[in-house]
């Protein structure tokens, strides 16, 4: 069925074939508000699957197209017998003749090239339909063989294909030569713009010139001053000693500016001289230290009291003390102060003849030139001061940095640790079940045991990751520090063995410490193995305790350091020491100086994180050869130290209750399963939140407890227990995860308090964990 308008007329039907979606949704658009019907292709071979029964009446395909080209695709129109009188139009760049040649050859009835105006476009269309319609019966093919290039080509073609082919080709070269004709139009507009800019610039120039040649004339007579200037300005530039630019200014000064003699004092920042220079007839240049003569020239004090320079006339008794004295004779002396910023920076003096000094010019220029001296010493002074500023800033910065690079560290080492619990959860669950089914005399029941024990050495080395990681799970309680340590002094001497001497330097009325006291012991410890090894025969280790009270300067020198109160503990030893490089890594994880086999390279690592997570931070002082302490800053607690519970006594660990697990681990999931139902317990496993949810939607009985990891797909622990809520309201939720309570609690995933265990666990740790959840 042809498709028709609103008036009832019928809706022509164009093939468009264009491989750019946009330039394909651009040409349907104007052409469907023209009234005509469009089917759309993306390439040649596309097209040809379109012309079905019912031909369009016309063809307007892009050339370069994937799979087939338009040149392809109106050779294949042309040679087919039902569709060889179907109009074709290329759309095409013409970028040379062998493109109309190429449309001649495949039958092209068209050619129009890109960019192209609407109105262009739909009036070629009409006009092809039109002719199309006028000579259906008139077509004449020719036949003609043609060279371009060298190469032979055969036209085989109608006469009006071949003129329409033509016309368009010429209109595209009419219009292209039309917009030339517009730009040259417009390039001769321009170029005489220029013409006349470059006019009106040459005649400002030439005034420009006269001026300055005025000017010149002007200022000839200060050539010599200015040269003196441009000398300091130089040396201002290239000197970076308060001294040394003093003795080349006076130098300058004698030989270049042409005064009889030069003088500079230099003052510090408390008004006191520190040293001079002078510079004479004798060409005598030098620095002396201290006062000139036992004190300031009168007229560098009379200079102090006045604004701008001082011009000593009449000498009399004024310059008996001045190192000058001998050298001006008869001369007139000029002195000037040389402050900037309310700073007084020294004095400078010269002598001169008579003329000169009187010179207002002269004068000023002096006086510039004081001030020049004066910014100079000043930038010298705020030089220096900006290094000091520079070293101070990439110190902090290089601690800044090592702290980040410690925290990204610590993620890593934490994430790792999540997984590695999860494999372990999986080794030790298996073990222990695997026990027991054997009995001791069995020949797998030490093969099993060592599993077992790999298995907890693996475990403790994720616990120590956890610990760098501040994501360890604690029960930090209000402690005295000095019992602490007076406590583990046995085995921390059984730690260093007996040829070290072990001091303990406690502080009295101590302020009391929030930390978990295991968590001291393993500070305490691993500080202690790694004294011990940095020793190489006898030693010392020392462990001290103090108060300390950090202020905002102290801070402003340590990156990690807030002010406050702190708990300080101090661990030296009389080992080898470390140089500055190797301080920067010993607490990064797995890093050791000692060798294979000697070392995990965690215990440093360790002590960092238990630190961090109690918001303290560690200095670390050692040089090769002297030693090394570790100083550690924590937090003072303010607060009430809480009275400790009784525990209560572990109640069974069977049951018969129905427990929902979840979790993504399939290994987990299936021991998790098999540890509780041989508990008593009915098990419904998921191993996906979605899952889960369709079994709270689907069981019939009773579900008393949600056992649920956290860290899942789809959706975290908490929301998922959420959703199960809504449908089992009252159940019970213990969640676990290979992170600990703490970082878990940390990231808002869970709220603080709830029933938590952290993998891996062993079969007792999870019974019990489910049935204090029970029966709460």
């Amino acid at each position: 069925m042809s498709t028709q308008n609103h008036t009832g007329e019928s809706q022509p039907k164009i093939l468009i074939v264009e491989d750019s979606p946009t330039q394909a949704e651009k040409l349907r658009y104007l052409l469907e508000a023209h009234n005509y019907q469009v089917l759309a292709a993306e390439n040649g071979k596309r097209a040809l699957d379109l012309l079905g029964p019912e031909l369009p009446v016309l063809v307007i395909s892009d050339i370069i197209m994937p799979e087939m080209d338009g040149y392809k695709l109106c050779k294949r129109i042309k040679l087919g017998e039902r569709t060889k009188h179907l109009p074709v139009i290329l759309l095409t760049s013409l970028s040379n003749s062998e493109d109309v040649l190429e449309g001649l050859e495949c039958g092209a009835d068209y050619f129009i090239t890109k960019p192209y105006s609407e109105n262009y476009l739909l009036t070629s269309i009409e006009q092809i339909l039109l002719n199309r319609k006028l000579h259906s019966k008139d077509r004449v093919r020719i036949g003609t063989e043609i060279w371009v290039g060298g190469k032979s080509r055969l036209i085989t073609t109608d006469q009006q294909q071949t003129l329409s082919l033509l016309i368009s080709t010429y209109e595209a070269a009419v219009r292209t030569n039309g917009e030339l004709l517009q730009a040259q139009n417009e390039l001769r507009s321009l170029n005489s713009r220029l013409e006349d800019l470059v006019a009106e610039r040459t005649a400002a120039l030439r005034q420009e010139i006269k001026e300055r040649r005025q000017s010149e004339e002007r200022v000839q007579h200060l050539n010599r001053i200015l040269r003196a200037i441009r000398n300091v300005n130089e040396l201002v530039v290239r000197e970076d000693d308060p001294q040394r630019l003093a003795q080349g200014v006076c130098r300058v000064l004698v030989e270049h500016r042409g005064y009889g003699s030069a003088f500079i004092l230099l003052a510090d920042e408390q008004g006191g001289l520190q040293a001079y220079t002078e510079a004479g007839p004798s060409e005598v240049y030098q620095v002396q230290p201290g006062d000139p003569s036992g004190g300031l020239p009168a007229c560098c004090r009379e200079a102090e009291r006045r604004v701008g320079i001082y011009h000593v006339t009449e000498r009399g008794q004024l310059c008996t003390d001045c190192p000058l004295a001998v050298q001006c004779g008869q001369s007139d002396v000029m002195c000037a102060c040389l402050k900037h910023v309310e700073r007084n920076y020294g004095s400078l003096a010269v002598s001169m003849d008579h003329p000169m000094a009187m010179d207002a010019e002269n004068q000023a220029l002096f006086s510039e030139m004081a001030a020049d001296v004066a910014l100079a010493l000043h930038n010298l002074e705020q030089g220096k001061a900006m290094q000091r500023a520079e070293k101070e800033k990439e110190r902090i910065e290089a601690e800044l940095l090592q702290a980040q690079k410690m925290e990204a560290v610590g993620r890593l080492a934490g994430g790792m640790a999540h997984d590695f619990n999860n494999m372990l959860g999986v080794i030790l669950g298996y073990a222990e079940i695997a026990l027991a089914r054997v009995i001791p005399a069995d020949p797998l029941y030490d093969d099993l045991q060592e599993i077992l024990k790999a298995g907890q050495r693996a475990a403790e080395l994720t616990r120590q990751l956890l610990a760098f990681s501040s994501r360890q799970v604690v029960a930090p309680k209000v402690i005295d520090l000095n019992q602490e340590i007076a406590d583990q002094q046995k085995m921390l001497a059984r730690l260093i063995g007996e040829n070290l001497e072990f001091k303990f330097v406690p502080t009295e009325d101590l302020w009391s410490l929030f930390i978990d006291p295991s968590q001291v012991g393993q500070i305490l410890a691993n500080l202690a193995v790694n004294a011990r090894d940095a020793i190489a025969d006898t030693g010392t280790i020392t462990i001290e305790t103090a108060n300390a009270v950090l202020d905002e300067n102290y801070c402003r020198n340590y990156a990690q350091a807030t002010p406050g109160e702190y708990v300080l503990l101090s661990f030296s030893d009389t080992g080898v020491g470390m140089d500055a490089e190797l301080v920067t890594h010993i607490f990064e994880p797995f890093f050791t100086t000692k060798g294979e086999g000697k070392g995990t390279g965690l215990g440093l690592s360790t002590v960092f994180g238990i630190v961090k997570q109690y918001d303290g931070f560690i200095h670390t002082y050692s040089e090769p050869g002297l030693g090394t302490t570790f100083k550690i800053y924590f937090p003072r607690f303010l607060g009430q130290a809480e009275v400790p519970i009784r525990k209560a006594e572990e109640k069974p660990v069977w049951g018969a209750e129905t427990v929902l697990v979840v979790e993504d681990e399939k290994q987990l999931l299936d021991l998790s399963k098999v540890v509780l139902e041989r508990h008593g317990y009915n098990v419904l496993p998921a191993a996906t939140p979605s899952e889960a949810c369709q079994l709270a939607r689907d069981y019939q009985g009773e579900i008393h407890l949600l056992l649920t990891d956290v860290v899942m797909p789809e959706m975290n622990g908490k929301e998922l227990q959420a959703r199960i809520l809504a449908v089992r309201p009252g159940i019970k939720t213990v969640f676990m995860s290979g992170y600990t309570a703490n970082a878990i609690v940390h990231r808002g995933v869970i709220k603080k308090g709830v029933a938590f265990i952290s993998k891996p666990f062993t079969i007792n740790s999870l019974t019990r964990k489910v049935r204090e959840a029970l029966d709460k």
